[in-house]
């Protein structure tokens, strides 16, 4: 479990799967951590992964936004001056063909339940070495196991609980997108 003070005050309580030690660092005043990166968010038309994008954009982020429902997306898009595209994450060659036109990407941040597996390998050889493979809301998802395919790309699982507000849980996959939430993991055997 990670535990934080966000913007608000109040405390975050979010389990990140498979890790056994959090460090915490704080960036300089004024920097935007995520400038001249791109974070593509499947599932950020609302909740917590609007908010996710939100925050990612105001570090500086370019977006690009997927979901199921291409009205949302679209306003979502034209909200967050983000590149859309609308398709259902569960089509595994829909998803192919959408990683497949992208160039290189430093992170991808997955909201809801989507074949885990099938993200982490397609969109896995997108991501630049260093970059993040973010899942939220799934506790099944092998971290461990991914992390060692997918090296350099660090991936992680934040579980918000009920009633976690989406600003806080926002704020944890954003820090982990900005390394200012270090997470290390020790690997047995």
């Amino acid at each position: 479990m990670v535990s934080g003070d966000n913007d608000q005050g109040r405390l975050a309580a979010i389990f990140l799967h498979g890790h056994d030690q959090v460090i915490e660092s704080t960036p300089s005043a004024g920097e935007r951590a995520l400038a001249g990166q791109t974070v593509v968010a499947i599932g950020a038309t609302s909740g917590i992964g609007l908010e996710t994008a939100r925050r990612a954009q105001a570090e500086g982020a370019d977006l690009i936004l997927t979901a199921r429902d291409p009205d949302r997306v679209q306003r979502v898009g034209l909200e967050l001056g983000a590149s859309i595209a609308a398709f259902d994450a569960t089509d595994t060659s829909r998803l192919e063909r959408f990683f497949a036109d992208l160039p290189e990407i430093d992170h991808v941040l997955v909201i809801g339940r989507v074949p885990y597996h099938d993200v982490a390998r397609v969109a896995g050889t997108r991501i630049r070495p260093g970059g993040t493979l973010i899942f939220i809301g799934d506790t099944g998802i092998p971290t461990k196991s991914l992390s060692l395919e997918l090296a350099p790309v660090r991936v992680n699982c934040i579980t918000a609980r009920s009633g976690d507000p989406p600003e806080d849980v926002a704020a944890t996959a954003v820090r982990l997108m900005t390394n200012q939430l270090l997470v290390e993991t020790r690997m047995s055997g």
